[in-house]
């Protein structure tokens, strides 16, 4: 049996009895002390900052890790309460329903309507996969994730139909491009879906694959002076196209970003697009040929103002010689 120290009694405060019965399952460790600090600190002037220092996580983690308290209306946030509005069915409306192949044991969100707190938790009790996926990805992360992040990794479980094991590798690979946000995991993530990166051999296909784009990524700042540590998701549509359908090289990417360099001031991905496009239409692969293209257009320029110079001289000469001469006295 276990007690409290009857020394530890002279300064204590209260803890409301909903938040052990209803949320020491579900909710982390950060969750938990954070909101602790609150209450031992309730009615004193403090922020993130004060509670990260306090329990050592960063001031980001903490702001994530309320949210769980907020969505279940246990926190206020200037002295207005989230009312989350649970549209669970009763066992009767279940049982009513036809049951599903294949879906029956899955909860079914749309992305304005995700799932609740208690959704999540009747997916942790009957899924030890589920409760792995959420245990993992805080290893993984190393901090502790909130509501947001367990309902957008249940959605991308559920919803978006990626296995655990896949949507773990996405976590990883996420995590070695230092974005571990659960924004940029989650649009990774229904990008993968919509592909259907369903097995680990796809998943490693297409880590490969990405790895390949941000070392040429890489490559292409280095040379260029471009800002961005990791492209954008369009950024790479774009470095899938040059590099895989038009079949384009790193020195060919780099003399398109000069050319647009040369025309405009800011960076333009569309533009250095065009460019590569009409190398591609017109076979021109190398950066030799793109000198030999240059040379071509200058000399016929050339020709052409020589021409049309010559033109003018001879009509010119022609009016000088054939117009009479007037005298003036």
């Amino acid at each position: 049996m276990y007690s409290i120290n009857p020394q530890l009694w002279t300064s204590i405060f209260a803890v409301p009895s909903e938040i052990v019965d209803k949320h020491i399952k579900l909710a982390g460790a950060l969750q938990i002390k954070a909101l602790l600090w609150i209450i031992r600190h309730n009615g004193e002037e403090f922020d993130e900052n004060d509670i990260a220092k306090a329990v050592g996580y960063s001031a980001d983690d903490v702001k994530d890790a309320l949210q769980y308290w907020i969505q279940n209306s246990v926190l206020s946030v200037d002295g207005k309460i989230v009312h989350q509005e649970e549209k669970t069915e009763t066992k009767t409306e279940v049982a009513e329903k036809p049951k599903k192949k294949k879906e029956s044991k899955l909860l079914v969100y749309s992305q304005e309507q995700r799932p609740t707190n208690d959704q999540i938790a009747a997916r942790c009790d009957e899924s030890e996969e589920i409760k792995f996926l959420f245990n993992e990805t805080q290893v993984k992360l190393g901090r502790t994730i909130g509501y947001d992040s367990m309902s957008n990794l249940l959605m991308l479980h559920d919803h978006y139909g990626l296995p655990v094991e896949v949507i773990l590798m996405l976590v990883e690979y996420c995590k070695s491009v230092h974005k571990t946000s659960m924004s940029y995991i989650t649009t990774v993530g229904r990008d993968w879906a919509e592909k259907e990166i369903d097995t680990l051999e796809k998943a490693d296909e297409m880590i490969e694959s990405l790895s390949r784009k941000n070392e040429t990524w890489k490559q292409l700042c280095s040379l260029t002076g471009i800002s961005n540590s990791v492209p954008t998701k369009k950024q790479i549509e774009y470095l899938d196209v040059w590099q895989n359908e038009w079949k384009m090289s790193l020195d060919m990417m780099h003399l398109a970003y000069e050319e647009m360099a040369n025309h405009t001031t800011k960076l333009s991905f569309p533009y250095m697009n065009k460019v590569l496009q009409n190398w591609y239409e017109n076979s021109i692969t190398t950066p030799e040929a793109v000198e030999a293209d240059k040379r071509m257009r200058a000399e016929a320029i050339s020709a052409t103002e020589t021409s049309e110079a010559s033109y003018d001289i001879d009509e010119y000469m022609q009016k000088v010689l054939n117009t009479p001469l007037e005298y003036k006295k």
